[in-house]
């Protein structure tokens, strides 16, 4: 091994300066790809709170990333965009059981798409991928939690098949016809229902109550026709 100042190590890829490093005129030191620069401004803080000081800190952090000397990591930033893209591919759109509403596909197909935003800006700080990150790691457990869980099939059945009725029905006094005070409640039970349909809060039992409660109107409208 050599034993001057500066040598490059036999048999490896290490350089010892024992000296002084001059980058003249047109030169430049980079660090994986990124030039590495002089960083500017240097004071000591002045913070007198806590507050402050963190603006103190987040400032140097910039001028540490600007010249080069930190490198921003967006690996766990963009591994979770793979497992939310993933996600989002496997979801089925609809309203049956184990598929997603549309809103809840479309919010969170937004929220990949700004933490993409994040992976593709050159500028990004450490601070903004890291918001990113917890943005995207709420977005995914929010879109999870909108799976469907409650089966409102056999209600979306039945308002269809009361409508039916409803559309059939004429409103008069004559044999074969309704009164209108019947119609009118019959058309205030398919909306009861058809909001238990649309309510994303609704429960099974919320569902199974407005299938026992229209079928009940059903009966109820079919015995109120005019027969002489």
């Amino acid at each position: 091994m050599s034993n001057v100042k500066n040598y490059h190590e036999q048999g490896g890829q290490k350089w010892v300066v024992g000296g002084q490093l001059e980058i003249t005129a047109g030169g430049k030191l980079t660090f994986k790809g990124t030039e590495l620069k002089p960083a500017l401004g240097q004071t000591n803080s002045e913070a007198t709170t806590v507050a402050a000081l963190k603006e103190d800190f987040n400032s140097l952090l910039g001028r540490l990333f600007a010249a080069g000397l930190m490198v921003v990591d967006k690996s766990a930033l963009e591994a979770a965009i793979t497992a939310a893209l993933e996600l989002l591919d496997s979801a089925v759109v609809g309203e049956d059981v184990g598929e997603y509403p549309q809103a809840a596909y479309d919010t969170f197909e937004s929220a990949i798409e700004a933490a993409l935003g994040v992976v593709d800006d050159t500028g990004a700080t450490q601070n903004e991928v890291s918001t990113a990150l917890a943005a995207l790691t709420t977005a995914v457990s929010t879109f999870e939690a909108a799976v469907i869980t409650v089966d409102k099939s056999v209600l979306r059945a039945a308002i269809a098949a009361a409508q039916d009725i409803l559309d059939g029905a004429q409103v008069g006094s004559e044999p074969g016809q309704y009164p209108q005070e019947a119609v009118t409640a019959f058309e205030t039970a398919i909306g009861a229902a058809q909001a238990v349909v649309e309510n994303a809060d609704a429960t099974q039992t919320n569902v199974d109550d407005a299938v026992t409660a229209l079928a009940t109107a059903v009966s109820t409208f079919e015995a109120a026709v005019i027969t002489e």
